[in-house]
C-alpha cells in the first residue's frame, strides 16, 4: 500500500545525507527500547526503531512502531487509508510538520518528513518546495513531503512546475515505506538539467525492475503497472505503451541527446509484452 511523496532534492555527498538523517534522531534523553531489549514505559509508550516515543507519529505502523517492545497494551496505529480528495493548497493547514501530527489524518494532507530541514510552504494557492544551501561547502537540502493517507488502488494526478538547474531533481512518487524497508515504489523524476525529460522507475522489494526515459516534447508515453496477487504476495506486471508524436526525424531517429532503447514495437506486440 503506497502513499504519495513529493520531493525536490539536490545532489549531495554521503556526509550531507548523514546530516539530514541525523536531524531525525529523537532527543538524547529519550528512553531506548529495542536496542536494550526493554519495553517502553507508560509516559513514552511507543517503540519506534531504537527509541520510545510519545508523539503520535511514533505509534504508527508506517513509521516503524514495534508493538512487542511498546508499553504493554499500547497498540501501533494502522496506516490511515485513502479517501478521495482534491487539494488546491488554498489553506496552509494542508501541510504540517511531522512532529505536529495529532493522530488524525484528516487534519492535513501532507507532512514535512524532516522538520527543520524541509523547505516547503503553502504560498498563494501553491505548494512551494525550495532548495537552500545549508553549509559552507555549498551543499543543500530540499523537501520530502509524504501524504498522510495511504492508497491501495486508485488514480493519482498532480500538476507540477519543476525546478531548473543541473543537480536538481523534482519527483512525484508512490511508495510503500518512506524508510525503504519494503521498497515498492513508482517514480516520476524530472531533472533540472534536462527540463524536457521525465524519468520513470519502478521498484519492487527494493530492486529496480523497470526504467524508461521519455522525451515529453516529442512523444506521449502511457505507463500502466498492474499488480496481481498470487500466493499471498503482490506480483508486479507491467505494460508500457508509447504513442509516437514526433515533430521531426520520425520514430527511428530518436530524440537528440537521448539513448535509444530499440525501435518501437507494433501496437499488438506491445499489448502482449507483459513480463
Amino acid at each position: 500500500m503506497p502513499r504519495m511523496t513529493a520531493a525536490t532534492v539536490v545532489a549531495a555527498t554521503a556526509a550531507a545525507l548523514f546530516l539530514v538523517v541525523a536531524l531525525l534522531a529523537p532527543a538524547a534523553d529519550a528512553a531506548a527500547c529495542k536496542a536494550l531489549g526493554k519495553q517502553c514505559e507508560q509516559w513514552s509508550p511507543c517503540c519506534m526503531g531504537e527509541y520510545c516515543m510519545a508523539q503520535p507519529f511514533g505509534c504508527m505502523e508506517s513509521e516503524g512502531c514495534n508493538k512487542d517492545a511498546s508499553f504493554s497494551g499500547t497498540p501501533c496505529t494502522p496506516r490511515p487509508m485513502c479517501k478521495s480528495f482534491r487539494e488546491d493548497f488554498n489553506d496552509p493547514k494542508a501541510l504540517i510538520d511531522k512532529y505536529n501530527y495529532t493522530g488524525n489524518p484528516d487534519d492535513a494532507r501532507f507532512w514535512r518528513e524532516y522538520p527543520g530541514a524541509d523547505h516547503a510552504d503553502v504560498v498563494d494557492g501553491n505548494l512551494v518546495l525550495s532548495l537552500q544551501w545549508s553549509d559552507k561547502d555549498g551543499r543543500g537540502q530540499g523537501a520530502t513531503l509524504p501524504s498522510l493517507r495511504w492508497i491501495q488502488y486508485g488514480t493519482i494526478s498532480a500538476r507540477i512546475k519543476v525546478a531548473a538547474g543541473p543537480g536538481v531533481i523534482s519527483s512525484f512518487i508512490t511508495k510503500t515505506d518512506i524508510k525503504d524497508t519494503q521498497g515498492d515504489e513508482i517514480d516520476f523524476e524530472m531533472l533540472g538539467g534536462h527540463p524536457q525529460e521525465v524519468q520513470t522507475n519502478f521498484y519492487w522489494c527494493v530492486l529496480i525492475r523497470f526504467a524508461v526515459l521519455a522525451h515529453t516534447t516529442l512523444m506521449l508515453t502511457i505507463y500502466l503497472v498492474n499488480l496481481q496477487e498470487r500466493a499471498n504476495r503482490v506480483q508486479p506486471r507491467r505494460q508500457v505503451e508509447h504513442e509516437q508524436r514526433f515533430e521531426r526525424g520520425g520514430p527511428e531517429a530518436g530524440a537528440e541527446g537521448l539513448p535509444r532503447h530499440g525501435a518501437p514495437k507494433k501496437k499488438d506486440d506491445r499489448r502482449n509484452s507483459n513480463q
